[in-house]
């Protein structure tokens, strides 16, 4: 399968080709538990917040959640997408990637930054009852599409608490 994935990619522009490789890395490229410091390497010019759930809620293990929030790219200001939220364990640095998707009308974002394009930029992405086992974590949301690239949000500082 990779073989032939790969043969059909070699008639691809070599921008497509590069492009394709980062979004790869990208959805797989942050499973293992080695990889914080690939979280932090991104460039930060996305701009998000995260809605639900609030900093520092405690949300029970065995219960699933939702995730909502709005997110893009302040430097093109436009809305890619692909998202993946990361569940970073405060205590171990251990983390969970989770797919998150575009579909929220965000027309208060579109307002407060004026631009009309941006009421695309809300997401949700939920969390599975027992996906995620208890401690605190922190939040990453990164975004990515061939203008862009991968980039993180600058300043989300958004935690929770599971039990």
């Amino acid at each position: 399968m990779i073989n032939i994935l790969a043969e059909k990619m070699m008639n691809f522009p070599l921008l497509k080709r590069l492009v394709f490789v980062a979004l790869m890395v990208f959805v797989q490229g942050c499973d293992s538990n080695n990889d914080i410091a690939m979280l932090a390497a991104y460039p930060t010019f996305g701009t998000c917040a995260i809605d639900i759930p609030k900093t520092g809620s405690i949300l029970p293990i065995d219960h699933s959640f939702k995730v909502d929030g709005w997110a893009f790219d302040e430097k093109n200001k436009t809305t890619p997408s692909t998202l993946t939220l990361y569940f970073v364990n405060e205590s171990n640095e251990t983390l969970f990637p989770f797919p998150a998707k575009r579909g929220n009308q965000r027309e208060d974002v579109a307002m407060l930054f004026k631009s009309p394009q941006l009421v695309n930029s809300g997401f949700y992405g939920l969390v599975p009852e027992n996906a995620l086992p208890p401690g605190t974590y922190r939040l990453v949301l990164l975004q990515a599409d061939r203008y862009s690239g991968v980039i993180a949000c600058n300043g989300l500082n958004h935690k929770i608490i599971i039990q």
